[in-house]
């Protein structure tokens, strides 16, 4: 019950092969077929809410939720490819059946039977089922005969809008809710004291209280059951047990006098009874506040309101709005990932609407924590990094041409990288896109698009005056930023609500009529900016993760629905973008199980155990190499271990036997062997320094990477420096040189060493093959990238 549930929705298609004929017959099929799908729509739900309704609240609740504690557990060994959806569904089995609940008052209170209750079950995957697949298909089909203003890709976008609003669950891990939770209700103690007579540290361990009751205690007391009797068995005499209300007797003596009868009640009622759920036994919240987040039976009078969409899904369920249950005197928390997803805007509407001129000290309070937290998250992202928060600017605004006063949530300096940081700690709307398309666009635009453009607009002054200055909030200058200190410039979106599967489809947002940054822009929220800070320990492989996800900004086939399978995508294939274009021309790649790595990561480390982070391969040399590099703190490091990464790991497994091979030559030869890795993609030279010989100054180092340079046409080299001492790295340099750096030396005396130097490669190369010869189809080994016979394959050498 550890996992970040990120549900995958199902999905749809028409075979292309169609006939234009069939197709039109098909549609209109599809379309007469639609008043017929949304009426057994509503028997369905009117079925389901029915059967609900016959039973006791709490009994049916914890039913349901044992059914999603047995899933989770079941779901372990499973990737989301390889789960039915009545398999998956218990959670949101348990969120529907308690909105109805919230909704529909009981007809009976009857404890359901296990029959009774798989029936529930089955019928309410039926509607998610029909929704998410015949629903969607006849409701576009009837649109595109129906209405005039009918567009596909629109209709793409709602659809899928749709499906993951009422699919997807679960914001964030675990281990992330209560620091989530703790960073954003802290400054509003006070009022909550005022207004319900707790304090905000008070609230934090009961959440966390109700946290550890719904994931953890339903098999601490099964195990202590099982100790329980483990114990007192192993004390009973074989002779002293006769009867069966002997042994009784005698077990109950036992349990009584090693003092565990207090511990067995405790654990048989939270297996049994209500105990794990009963937010009047687990917490000491305030009755206040209690009843101001439970819905009583019946209560909630909008779920089942009549007109469209009357109790499905698709609308907004009641326990969203509500967490808890209130039945019979009693207060109840069955789903803590609902909980925990949705208390802290709970909150803030509950506490704004008892206290509207509160309204503007909270999005204060947010707006300083929103602004702060992504600043910390890069801190510990990218160690020794200058961080500006606030800061104001000039910009020049192209319809005036005068500079006008801006403002940047935040500037991120580390090592020739500047990341422009825009936060929204808005609400990202709760309602439905089916009930209110125009509230989910409105939200994508002032959370995404609005901010990514803000951060585009430093960027572009920053590129087209080559400088800008940079003040604080009482506009005292602070200092200046230039172009030219910088190898990379991105644009970075940090949402405090999580709308990754919102944030890596940026692609989409033209259907709607919404304008996004041009020029590669990361949106990502504060939840899986917390999952970077857990998984990256290198600060040049974050940095190089960034690379890899905006270089796939502009390809529409490689984006995933979550920001975890960018992360997935990127410890399998490194390149992404690369890797997406290996699938030629086709209109949409749904990837899927790449966030796996990360969920088994997160479910062991919360299991209790010690698991290893997922990475990409690492190999001896190189791991040690670009560890050396990146500690080495010299500028421009950075750059150099991105260039590094780039090779894909059978060039990273040449690497390393590259630099083997160069320190066991250069032992037995006493001298240096410039070491070589030419390809398309990247190019590498190797010095190794070793203890077995004076090394070669740094200015002939210097000048055999510039011949080197010179040969290859244009491209840029990074020249690595390795030194070693006891058979490993002790340090390591990097340089990238390019065309920019051959005028350090004289026109004449650079042709001729690059002629020297490749002489001694094409030498060296043909000493290690059988007969001396290089393919003529071969690269030439000087690094002209171009194949021998058209090189050097052609002169007489």
């Amino acid at each position: 019950m550890t996992r970040r549930s990120r549900r995958r929705s199902p999905g749809w298609t028409i075979k292309k092969d169609m006939s234009p004929e069939k197709h039109k017959k098909v549609m209109a099929r599809l379309a007469n077929e639609y008043p017929a799908v949304v009426k057994s729509i509503d028997n369905l739900v009117d079925q389901i809410a029915d059967r609900v309704t016959q039973f006791h609240p709490p009994a049916l609740l914890q039913r349901s939720y044992l059914a999603h504690a047995l899933s989770a557990l079941k779901e372990q060994s499973k990737t989301k490819e390889e789960l039915g959806l009545n398999e998956a569904s218990p959670l949101l089995v348990l969120d529907y059946t308690q909105s109805i609940i919230a909704a529909r008052p009981p007809t009976d209170t009857r404890i359901p039977s296990d029959e009774e209750y798989f029936e529930l079950q089955s019928l309410i995957g039926n509607l998610y089922a029909t929704i998410n697949l015949n629903y969607h298909i006849h409701k576009s089909a009837h649109s595109q005969l129906n209405d005039p203003s009918y567009d596909t890709q629109q209709d793409s976008f709602y659809v899928r809008a749709q499906m993951l609003w009422m699919n997807v669950s679960v914001d964030r891990y675990l281990i992330h809710n209560i620091p989530h939770i703790r960073d954003f209700i802290t400054p509003h103690s006070d009022i909550l004291k005022e207004l319900f007579g707790i304090s905000s540290d008070d609230l934090i361990e009961a959440l966390s209280s109700i946290q550890k009751s719904l994931t953890e205690e339903l098999f601490t007391a099964y195990f202590d059951i099982r100790e329980i009797q483990k114990k007192t068995l192993s004390v009973l005499k074989p002779s002293s047990v006769g009867s069966k209300e002997e042994f009784q007797k005698q077990l109950g003596k036992a349990i009584d006098e090693m003092g565990l009868r207090e511990k067995l009640i405790e654990a048989q009622h939270k297996l049994t009874q209500y105990d794990l759920f009963d937010l009047q036994k687990t917490t000491k919240l305030p009755t206040k506040l209690l009843d101001a987040l439970s819905w009583g039976p019946g209560e909630e009078q909008s779920f089942f309101a009549p007109g469209e969409y009357r109790g499905w899904p698709l609308r907004l369920l009641p326990v969203r709005t509500r967490p808890f249950l209130k039945f019979d005197g009693r207060y109840y928390c069955f789903n803590n990932n609902n909980l925990q997803d949705h208390i802290y805007r709970t909150l803030q509407m509950l506490v704004t609407s008892i206290k509207p001129e509160y309204r503007p000290k909270w999005n204060s309070h947010q707006r300083e924590v929103s602004e702060q937290l992504p600043l910390e998250m890069f801190g510990r992202l990218l160690p020794g990094a200058k961080c500006h928060s606030s800061i104001q600017y000039q910009w020049t605004n192209k319809s005036t041409n005068k500079l006008e006063w801006a403002e940047a949530d935040g500037l991120v300096v580390f090592d020739e990288v500047l990341l422009v940081v825009e936060v929204k700690g808005g609400i990202f709307t709760p309602v439905s896109p089916t009930t209110d398309l125009q509230a989910y666009v409105a939200s994508i635009r002032n959370l995404v698009c609005t901010p990514a453009t803000q951060a585009r607009r430093f960027i572009n002054e920053l590129e087209s005056r080559g400088e800008v200055e940079i003040f604080d909030q009482k506009r005292q200058s602070i200092g200046r930023i230039r172009k030219t200190d910088f190898w990379r410039i991105w644009g970075i979106c940090v949402t405090v609500d999580n709308i990754s599967d919102v944030g890596t489809r940026h692609a989409d947002f033209k259907n709607v009529g919404l304008t996004f940054a041009e020029n590669p822009t990361w949106i990502v929220s504060l939840d899986d900016l917390r999952v970077f800070c857990d998984l990256f320990d290198s600060a040049a492989v974050f940095i190089h993760y960034l690379e890899q996800r905006l270089r796939a900004f502009h390809n529409p086939l490689a984006h995933p629905d979550d920001e975890l399978d960018f992360i997935g995508m990127f410890f399998a294939h490194n390149n992404i973008d690369l890797h997406a274009k290996k699938f030629g021309n086709l209109d949409h790649i749904a990837w899927h199980g790449y966030r796996q790595v990360v969920d088994k990561y997160y479910d062991e480390l919360i299991s209790g155990g010690a698991p290893q982070k997922p990475s990409q391969g690492f190999y001896d040399f190189f791991s040690t190499a670009l560890l050396k590099l990146e500690k080495s703190g010299r500028p421009g490091s950075t750059r150099s271990c991105s260039w590094l990464l780039e090779l894909a790991d059978e060039s990273r497994r040449q690497f390393d036997a590259l630099v083997r091979h160069c320190i066991e030559l250069q032992s037995a030869e006493r001298t240096i062997k410039p070491a070589s890795m030419l390809s398309d993609d990247s190019s590498i030279l190797i010095f190794c320094v070793t203890p077995d010989f004076t090394p070669p100054s740094r200015s002939w180092m210097r000048e055999y990477a510039l011949a080197l340079v010179h040969s290859m046409q244009g491209k840029d080299l990074l020249v690595f420096e390795l030194g070693f001492k006891d058979g490993d790295i002790a340090w390591a340099h990097g340089d990238i040189l390019g065309q920019r750096h051959l005028k350090e030396i004289a026109p004449d005396r650079l042709a001729q060493l690059s002629e020297k130097y490749s002489q001694s490669r094409l030498n060296t190369l043909r000493s290690t093959r059988k007969a001396g010869k290089i393919g003529r189809n071969e690269k030439c080994p000087c690094g002209s990238g171009r194949k021998y016979k058209a090189c050097h394959g052609q002169k007489k050498t």
